[in-house]
């Protein structure tokens, strides 16, 4: 009848009507719906993480832990006090892409016990170096100022550039730090746990 999606006005989910007719015992449960701008097709995204197993939680550095776990059986346990850095992967290795500059954005699902405000950084090195030989890189920090499993999606276009870092350079490395920098501030708080399920 002429929609258009210029001019929106409300959105519902229907069991029933135009065919459909909801099969005894169906149930349904929801996370979030969200609108998406710009993102990768599903077939464009690619996983840098699944925990889902103890071989791939221990290469990172992280300690199994099925007693919290989202979308798997197990989830990667991450004590940010004792363990200040993960495994860092590389794309020389296929663990990441050396090409960042056609996605959209760095996802995280990530369970937290309680607010610890807590600082976290997620690092992105590129191949490149800078004229006194200063490694090349993107940057961007999590705030723990949550409970529960929550869904971190970080646009790559907010990420901070150092020494001229552009997504358009190869990318060489990954990891995530809860400290470093030499600032207080990025020091972990005792007891700051996080677990992970997946980064993609």
């Amino acid at each position: 009848y002429g929609a258009s999606w210029a001019d929106i006005m409300k959105i519902h989910f229907r069991a029933e009507g135009w065919g459909a007719t909801p099969v005894a015992g169906t149930t349904l449960y929801f996370d979030k719906i969200w609108l998406a701008k710009n993102t990768a097709p599903a077939a464009d995204t690619f996983t840098i993480a699944q925990f889902d197993n103890e071989q791939v939680i221990q290469e990172w550095g992280f300690t199994p832990d099925a007693q919290q776990s989202h979308l798997y059986n197990v989830s990667a346990k991450w004590d940010c006090e004792k363990v200040g850095s993960t495994a860092v992967r590389t794309s020389e290795a296929g663990q990441i892409p050396s090409n960042w500059k056609d996605y959209g954005y760095l996802n995280l699902w990530v369970y937290s016990p309680k607010v610890m405000n807590s600082k976290v950084n997620i690092l992105v090195y590129t191949n490149e170096k800078d004229g006194n030989g200063k490694d090349i890189y993107l940057r961007q920090f999590l705030k723990v100022d949550w409970t529960g499993w929550k869904l971190l999606s970080f646009p790559l276009a907010g990420f901070t550039a150092a020494y001229g870092a552009t997504w358009d350079m190869p990318i060489h490395n990954f990891s995530i730090k809860s400290t470093g920098w030499n600032d207080a501030s990025y020091e972990p708080i005792a007891g700051t746990v996080l677990n992970l399920d997946k980064i993609w």
